[in-house]
């Protein structure tokens, strides 16, 4: 490029010259093409990911907080037999 530039081209001989030896990729906005339509799609598919990933875990986040939590009454029963489990010598390792 900075051959051409000191050979005195013009800018869109340049380009044209970039076009051609790597492709419309090297544009900042490259047209439209079956060549090119990945890189025009890629930003939509990834906001459609990112909109999905979030429902789910919204979805998993509501599910998860509407859990019963346990009574008083029941962590007690819990620490009375882990007390009692505790306190009788067996181990089930």
């Amino acid at each position: 490029m900075r051959a051409q530039l000191l050979a005195g081209k013009s800018d869109d001989d340049i380009l044209a010259f970039l076009r051609t030896k790597f492709g419309d990729y090297v544009l900042l906005a490259p047209p439209f093409a079956g060549q090119t339509a990945i890189l025009w799609l890629a930003p939509i598919g990834f906001i459609i990911l990112g909109i999905g990933i979030t429902v789910s875990m919204r979805r998993k986040h509501t599910t998860l907080s509407h859990l019963k939590i346990i009574s008083t009454a029941d962590q007690a029963r819990i620490k009375a037999l882990e007390k009692r489990h505790k306190y009788s010598g067996r181990r089930d390792t």
